[in-house]
């Protein structure tokens, strides 16, 4: 619209550098406008499309099992391994420790009574319960299966929650977390543990 108002003359002696002064403000705002909206605003980096970011994260957590069972690749499995094979894995993982070259070092310093207990690492990932979820809060649920005739006894547990972006005010934010034990009726449960978390980052 600027330039309507110059005569042809003027246009006529200009015309090639208007042109390309055009060309080179055009480009501009189209790299800008892109990266606009595109771009991090946090980091500036480019965004990840939802389908590669899911991607990346499975990747992540299976690098993140292969390294608590001291694998550098996933295992090449042709049948199911028998459950007393597992459960002698188990037992010698658990009195010892795995080399680098991947021999087992015993440790000679374990008691009797824990060497002949059997002991193994359970990973469970949460389900929503829908009936607590429907409020505010958002409720997990886990489920652990027992054998007839067995007791269980956690002796250490660790719990890791992935909190939205948009859940987190900002840094540093505080999230409110309960661990309850449920009763035989649904409607009853246990507090067992009550803690303030700190969120050091949003996903």
């Amino acid at each position: 619209m600027f330039l309507v108002s110059f005569s042809w003359a003027h246009l006529c002696g200009l015309a090639s550098t208007v042109l390309s002064t055009l060309v080179v403000l055009s480009a501009l705002t189209v790299r800008v406008t892109s990266a606009a909206a595109t771009g991090c605003p946090t980091c500036g980096m480019p965004a990840m499309e939802k389908s590669t970011e899911e991607r990346y994260l499975i990747e992540m957590a299976k690098q993140q099992i292969l390294n608590k069972l001291h694998l550098r690749e996933r295992p090449n499995i042709t049948q199911t391994v028998p459950r007393a094979a597992l459960m002698t894995a188990l037992r010698k993982l658990h009195a010892g420790r795995v080399r680098q070259d991947g021999t087992l070092e015993l440790d000679n310093n374990v008691s009797d009574s824990r060497a002949s207990n059997q002991a193994y690492e359970i990973v469970s990932f949460a389900d929503d319960d829908a009936e607590v979820s429907a409020s505010t809060d958002t409720s997990l649920s886990f489920q652990f299966l027992q054998e007839k005739g067995q007791s269980v006894q956690v002796l250490q547990s660790s719990l890791w929650l992935y909190v939205r972006q948009t859940d987190v005010p900002h840094h540093g934010s505080r999230v409110n977390a309960e661990i309850s034990l449920p009763a035989s009726s649904d409607t009853n449960r246990t507090l067992l543990l009550q803690r303030n978390v700190d969120v050091s980052r949003g996903g």
